[in-house]
């Protein structure tokens, strides 16, 4: 063989390596880039329920206080595009006394909250505690001793869309 021949072979050979390299390097990009799309395409979804959950807590918050201005006797053009559904103006509407006790630092003690919409008044646990107004969410303090007793307590109150005495049992938190 000759120098030129020589020459020649190495220089296919180079090329043919060099070809190789190129079409490996290009299936990577390729699969890099399969992997990149998928993930924008994740973030694109992520994104768009986002803003799902952001439009229907939109109007949430403009039927609360559509509600609001209804409520105070307020004349406010509509801020929905269409009525609240039936479902969502129970749940801004629903007008109870709701509660819930928080334990404290202090052994044996707890806060009973209103965590409801309505004032209650005459409000007593277990009857043993002052008759005292506890409005939306304000709380009043008290003791249970949880050796002798079971893990509830009762709770009596009166509110304004209600003439009689209401009860409820509420367990304590562990």
């Amino acid at each position: 063989m000759t120098a030129f021949e020589i020459v020649s072979v190495i220089l296919g050979l180079l090329g043919l390596l060099g070809g190789t390299a190129g079409f490996f390097r290009a299936v990577a990009a390729d699969r890099r880039s399969s992997i990149a799309e998928a993930a924008a395409a994740d973030a694109q979804a992520d994104a768009a329920s986002a803003l799902a959950k952001s439009a229907d807590a939109t109007e949430r918050i403009a039927a609360a206080v559509e509600l609001i201005a209804r409520r105070r006797g307020l004349a406010a053009e509509t801020l929905l595009a269409k009525p609240p559904s039936a479902e969502l103006e129970e749940l801004l509407g629903r007008h109870e006394v709701r509660w819930v006790v928080e334990a404290r630092t202090v052994a044996n003690s707890y806060r009973l909250r209103n965590a409801g919409s309505l004032a209650a008044r005459d409000v007593t646990i277990d009857e043993h505690s002052e008759r005292l107004s506890v409005e939306p969410g304000a709380a009043m303090n008290f003791s249970a001793r949880l050796d002798s007793r079971p893990r509830s307590i009762e709770v009596t109150w009166r509110d304004d869309s209600a003439s009689t005495v209401l009860r409820s049992t509420v367990a304590l938190p562990e």
